[in-house]
């Protein structure tokens, strides 16, 4: 069986696909075993689910079911790209339409990194996409207080902070600020955050009365907070993930090095801008100022209590809005009087550059992702009615029905345990009777106990670092229903 696993779907992304599947037929958002579940994004899940549906009418299998994410999320970046015109010429009233559509074109649809970001499988390319929506309508606002706006406003941010709860955080700043500087009302901005908060609160009451809490399990599994031994280890991924953001139309990966070199040099082209074309933005230095410093508040708010550094990049990809939204007026500016031929030539050389990643990203000759090869061993070496425990069980638990997971984001009942170290009390009150994982994982409680009850069935499953071990006396349960 083929696994289209994390190039692009990411690991995460399969976990969200698993829950939207089991809405798309009916099971609500549970994840296998029937497990009810709040550790996905309840817009994204909820417009796969839809796609699910549609998708099983119609016929399409559970394996195919990632390839009509992946053309979704594309078509979800065609419209954003639309949008970035839409913003661009609303508050660039002076710009040339037909070249702002061709920069947005170069910056948005042949951007390789929001390509990336856009198909991983997660609610990503949306909320990037939901952002930029409402920062046109926070900028609109800031000209037009009328109650048409503050309806208009209160309803995209509620929809946006659906799509990501962290969207709160951005929103939030964003009207303190337009209230300090007297942009708009205390009303306006109490409006605004009360249809907000009235159309997110279903998803609050949910998370609350299924797992105690109103913030949901995959949030809570990655609960960190900032502290002297890992203080400048944040800080220096967040750094990296601020580089990878304004490093538009490339795509760095892990090349760590190059990234800080890139960022370095189109930070310095960034500062430079202001000051060289300064009538352009003369009207509007207030708007980016806020948007900027909202997205400055969000990533601190992640050093300081998130854990997933990891993760830093897709949390705060919504930041590449801001360089596209100022680098687009400025280079129109710039080649509006070369004459077509050159435009053509600069679309060559971003075409270019996209399929060039694209091959390389793509065709690089070696396993996108090592935990594909987990599904067929599992297959291979497990009955179907045996339960097998994994941390990182996204790709996994896609394809195969019988996994549970136990790092916590999706299984807010292992992630109780795992808060009062009683881990290996979940795996054996749920009859799991496998367990795979990284070496990190083992053993699992006490090693005594854990040695024997448990057979090493392999050091390495076929990737170097992945154990597999059985459970001696197995255990058939049926859990979660």
């Amino acid at each position: 069986m083929p696994y289209l696993a994390d190039k692009p779907i990411s690991e995460d992304g399969f976990y969200m696909l698993t829950v939207a599947w089991n809405f798309g037929h009916g099971k609500g958002f549970t994840y296998n075993q029937g497990l009810k579940t709040s550790g996905v994004q309840p817009l994204s899940t909820f417009v796969f689910g839809v796609l699910a549906y549609v998708g099983n009418k119609v016929g399409t299998t559970k394996e195919n079911f990632p390839r009509i994410i992946i053309l979704f999320s594309a078509l979800v970046l065609f419209f954003f790209t639309l949008e970035l015109k839409n913003i661009l010429l609303r508050f660039f009233k002076e710009l040339d339409k037909n070249l702002i559509l061709f920069l947005c074109v170069l910056f948005g649809l042949l951007n390789f990194d929001l390509f990336v970001s856009f198909t991983n499988g997660l609610e990503t390319g949306l909320y990037i996409f939901m952002v930029l929506i409402s920062i046109r309508m926070y900028w609109q606002l800031i000209s037009d207080g009328s109650s048409k706006n503050i309806l208009i406003a209160g309803l995209i941010f509620g929809i946006t902070a659906l799509t990501r709860i962290d969207f709160l955080i951005i929103s939030t700043v964003m009207l303190l600020l337009a209230l300090l500087f007297s942009k708009i009302t205390i009303k306006v901005a109490f409006g605004i955050f009360i249809i907000q908060l009235l159309i997110i609160s279903p998803w609050f009451i949910y998370t609350y009365n299924l797992t105690g809490h109103i913030i949901q399990s995959s949030a809570l599994s990655q609960v960190e907070y900032i502290n002297a031994s890992n203080a400048l280890n944040k800080l220096y991924l967040i750094l990296l993930a601020f580089f990878e953001s304004i490093t538009l139309n490339i795509f760095t990966g892990t090349h760590q090095y190059l990234l800080i070199v890139i960022g370095l040099i189109v930070l310095t082209l960034f500062s430079i801008i202001p000051l060289k074309r300064k009538k352009i933005f003369k009207n509007l230095k207030y708007h980016y100022l806020t948007v900027l410093f909202a997205f400055i508040v969000l990533m601190l708010s992640y050093a300081i209590m998130s854990g997933a550094v990891h993760f830093y990049t897709r949390y705060f990809s919504p930041l590449i809005i801001f360089p596209i939204l100022l680098l687009i007026p400025f280079i129109h500016d710039l080649i509006k009087k070369y004459p077509f031929r050159f435009h053509l030539l600069i679309g060559l050389f971003f075409i270019t550059i996209f399929f060039v990643q694209a091959y390389l990203y793509f065709h690089p000759g070696k396993l996108g992702v090592i935990l594909a090869i987990r599904p067929a061993y599992i297959n291979k070496n497990f009955e179907a009615n045996q339960l097998v425990g994994l941390y990182s069980s996204g790709v996994t638990g896609y394809y195969c029905s019988n996994i549970i997971n136990l790092d916590g984001k999706i299984n807010h009942l292992a992630l109780n345990y795992i808060r009062k170290k009683q881990l290996i009390n979940y795996i054996n009150s749920v009859g799991i009777s496998g367990l795979i994982e990284w070496e990190f994982f083992f053993p699992v409680g006490n090693t005594d106990e854990f040695n024997k009850n448990w057979e090493k069935l392999s050091d390495d499953i076929g990737d170097g670092r992945t154990m597999c071990f059985k459970r001696r006396y197995p255990i058939l349960l049926n859990i979660h229903n």
